[in-house]
């Protein structure tokens, strides 16, 4: 039996070194959410897996042991405000799930726990170093991969990033560059640890791929995160460093060189719109701190429970006008904002404060276990890296998490008191089928629970395949089937009522109509805080298939100004709504609006468009020319530029002979 006990916690430590390096590279080409999704649903399935091997394997000694650490509290502490804002949220659901592509809520939080507390309990020295080992392992694909995808080679997942940004595995180049704050440290310490020439010139090579790939993100924070990692090192590990100078030496070259090396032959492939140098720090910084004042301003309204975990978007929300840089567009989920204001925003000022000690513990107990090990010093500094990357820049996800939880549970178990033992002598009389079977059993449930959502993502993909084109019957079929395998996800219930709304209008179809608001009803259930829905919906009642039925139309209008009290910046609800009043023959009230549409985004040539036909209608002719140019200015397109060119010379004409005529 005792043999039998020593194989599981064999496996479960082998579980957690295995996890933290497959978690790193997991991706679903065929999916939708190719990068986010398959790491969190690997991280759930894993954890859930590894603790019923626990719980399995103490029936087997008939007591349950856990580590004590100095980072139970501060663990359980953030556990606790996440609860309260959970249970206080403004959406209950997204705050224990988390949003799309985002997974950030409350059942996040409780994996990375349970991940915790099996880490600490299962490391030991030995597994520790087994651990780092797959963390360098998984490093040189992941640096390979997103140097490739910097010079438009991306053999993985083509057409999910923008061509030429380095996002390796996971999807956007500021999260990659939040990995690399945490490798290029890492993978530095366990140089200096290594025993053999071999193996240290294998992680010198290493430690240039990812300062090549670290250069490549052509991210400002992941630099000087990257760099407070390196000093961290420096700081904790001097004694044990300064007694090996010549690896000093040499991998200060390795850095140096690889940085040389990647100006050099990078230029030519930089993407458009991003420095490969270290300019315009004072401007972002400017611009950070004023997203900082007005997310405090807005943190006010909610200090004590928040607004919810990953409801930030109550606060601010990612739209068009943002995607178009138009001045004083929100962009706090676009870079410029900070793992601390997130914190206040989504738990209150608990949640900071919980946010704060974590980040405080695991920074003093680090430094404190760092000055006699390598091993210890590289978890340390890795995960100061990425602290820093999270707390200041905000450039962090549950997709690179798993390297702060298991660096927080080597460091605590490092820094260990005791066990705690709950002896349950009964426990020992239950046939070992039993917990066996159990743990069996959950671990199929978790399969099985598991396999949807990545079935889901991938029929999500090719129903929005089509979404460049006219929405077709096979487009809804592909999203009606995501929705089945998934009912629980919003944004397959959104593109379906959009596609089906987009095809009611194409086939003139009432019926078609109605279904498509039935989908969207179920997502405003469970939602109704997202403007895209009340978007839709008012876009909907707005629609030729309902429109018979004018009872709709002030629900249309209902819903464009919902939509605009949640997102202001939504500039396709102003259009819309400045439509219905065309429709309602009220004009003054569709300039009114447009006029509020422009003067958020003056690059909207659609608006500018409809401006100028509602002057002209006014036979205000002078604005109707203003707007008209205004258009012409805004628009990219050149079927559309002819057309208004057309128009601004039908206007001047009229002008010019409006005097004659008098």
């Amino acid at each position: 039996m005792k043999v039998a006990m020593a194989r599981y916690r064999t496996w479960i430590g082998w579980g957690v070194v295995v996890l933290a390096g497959l978690s790193l590279v997991a991706v679903n080409p065929m999916g939708y959410d190719a990068h986010s999704l398959p790491k969190v649903l690997l991280i759930r399935l894993a954890v859930v897996a590894l603790v019923s091997l626990w719980l399995a394997a103490s029936f087997f000694e008939g007591s349950f042991k856990v580590k004590r650490t100095p980072l139970d509290v501060p663990v359980l502490l953030l556990l606790l405000a996440w609860v309260i804002s959970t249970i206080f949220a403004a959406n209950q659901r997204i705050a224990f799930y988390g949003d799309f592509k985002s997974y950030d809520g409350l059942l996040t939080l409780l994996v990375f726990t349970g991940l915790f507390y099996l880490a600490t309990g299962f490391l030991n020295e030995e597994m520790t170093e087994r651990l780092a080992i797959a963390l360098i392992i998984s490093s040189v694909p992941l640096a390979v991969y997103g140097i490739a995808q910097h010079f438009k080679i991306d053999f993985l997942t083509p057409g999910k990033a923008v061509a030429g940004q380095a996002v390796s595995t996971f999807g956007t180049s500021t999260i990659f560059g939040a990995y690399l704050s945490f490798a290029l440290p890492f993978a530095v310490a366990t140089f200096f640890s290594a025993r053999s020439r071999r193996l240290a010139a294998l992680l010198a090579v290493d430690v240039g791929l990812l300062a090549v790939a670290l250069f490549l993100v052509l991210s400002k924070g992941a630099w000087i995160s990257a760099i407070l990692g390196l000093a961290a090192l420096g700081i904790s590990a001097r004694r044990l460093i300064w007694q090996r100078k010549s690896k000093l030496a040499m991998v200060s070259a390795v850095v140096v060189v690889s940085f040389v090396g990647a100006i050099l032959v990078s230029g030519g492939y930089a993407p458009a719109g991003r420095s490969l140098a270290l300019t315009g720090l004072k401007e972002s910084g400017s611009k950070r701190l004023a997203t900082w004042g007005r997310a405090l301003k807005i943190s006010v309204e909610r200090p004590v429970a928040g607004f919810g975990p990953d409801s930030v978007r109550l606060a601010y929300f990612q739209s068009k006008s943002i995607d178009r840089g138009a001045e004083g567009a929100p962009i706090l989920l676009r870079g410029a904002r900070s793992g601390l204001i997130q914190a206040w925003l989504t738990s209150g000022a608990f949640g900071l404060l919980a946010l704060l000690v974590f980040a405080g513990y695991l920074v003093v107990v680090g430094y404190r276990v760092s000055a006699d090990s390598l091993l210890n010093a590289a978890f340390w500094s890795g995960s100061a890296g990425i602290l820093t990357s999270y707390l200041v820049f905000g450039d962090f996800s549950p997709t690179v998490a798993v390297l702060i939880w298991v660096s927080a549970a080597v460091l605590g178990r490092a820094a260990s008191w005791s066990e705690i033992e709950i002896d349950a002598y009964r426990l020992r009389k239950v046939p070992p089928a039993v917990p066996i079977a159990i743990a069996a059993g959950i671990l199929a449930i978790t399969l099985a629970t598991l396999y949807r959502p990545l079935a889901a993502d991938a029929l999500f993909e090719r129903g929005l395949s089509y979404r460049e084109s006219v929405y077709d019957l096979q487009s809804v079929n592909y999203l009606q089937r995501a929705t089945l395998l998934n009912p629980g996800e919003k944004s397959y219930l959104l593109a379906l009522g959009e596609a089906k709304r987009t095809m009611a209008d194409a086939r003139r179809d009432p019926d078609e109509a109605r279904e498509a608001e039935q989908v969207l009803d179920q997502a405003f259930a469970m939602d109704r805080y997202d403007p895209n829905i009340h978007l839709n919906r008012g876009e909907l009642f707005s629609s030729w298939g309902l429109r018979s039925d004018k009872s709709r139309l002030p629900k249309a209008i209902d819903s464009f100004k919902r939509a605009l009290e949640l997102d202001p910046w939504l500039s396709e609800a102003r259009y819309e709504l400045g439509m219905v009043y065309v429709n309602q023959k009220k004009l003054d009230d569709a300039i009114g609006v447009w006029t509020e549409a422009v003067r958020r985004d003056p690059k909207l040539d659609s608006v500018w468009y409809a401006l100028g036909v509602a002057y002209e209608q006014n036979k205000e002719l002078e604005k109707a020319e203003a707007s008209y140019r205004k258009a012409l200015e805004s628009s990219k397109d050149e079927t559309a530029r002819t057309q208004i060119s057309l128009k601004v010379e039908e206007i001047a004409g009229k002008l010019k002979a409006a005097p004659a005529k008098q």
